[in-house]
């Protein structure tokens, strides 16, 4: 996906998450997407502030790793701020966020979405990355709270899905085919 005008992505991140950097890039690389990564990227002999500004212009997104390490790191946040400067509402989708452990998002990042990977196993890591980076949100494919039955919290009583009931009561209760979902219910009357 990448082309000649520079990387899909240039990834920010402090050395302590590093692990975290180069898989996400790998995870990117190999859905097809061009990366640039300072531990891959960045050759000894070279500039490196000159590389970071290069690669904060010259990428297309910046994805930046949030961390506590990353929340304390000078040239983390300078490198994230450059990017918001040119983006500072989001409506470009510029500087996306990833959060790679448990923080609060610095102060100027703290009403940006941000993809979360917390916690999750490295297929649902993957594809909450993919997703996030798709720019067209997490709707499910199918409804995962498909009802089997609903019943009047009165009078229990079967009803239909419309939660128009022949015995007049409002309250619905649903029964879903999952273990877990949320109370399809309302107040008694």
């Amino acid at each position: 996906m990448g082309d000649e005008r520079g990387a899909d992505f240039f990834i920010s991140y402090t050395t302590a998450d590093r692990d975290w950097a180069e898989w996400i890039a790998w995870q990117l690389e190999h859905a097809g997407y061009a990366v640039l990564l300072q531990a891959w990227d960045f050759v000894p002999g070279k500039d490196f502030i000159h590389e970071m500004e290069k690669a904060t212009s010259g990428s297309r997104r910046t994805i930046a790793l949030l961390s506590g390490n990353y929340r304390n790191s000078s040239f983390g946040e300078a490198e994230w701020r450059s990017v918001f400067a040119k983006d500072p509402t989001g409506e470009k989708g510029l500087l996306i966020p990833v959060k790679v452990a448990p923080c609060s998002p610095p102060a100027l990042l703290q009403s940006r979405v941000y993809i979360d990977l917390t916690g999750k196993a490295a297929d649902e890591a993957r594809d909450a990355l993919l997703t996030g980076l798709s720019g067209k949100g997490a709707r499910p494919s199918a409804n995962r709270f498909s009802l089997v039955s609903l019943r009047c919290l009165q009078c229990s009583r079967a009803t239909s899905a419309s939660g128009m009931k022949p015995c007049g009561h409002r309250g619905v209760r649903g029964f879903s085919s999952r273990a877990a979902g949320p109370p399809f219910t309302s107040r008694r009357t």
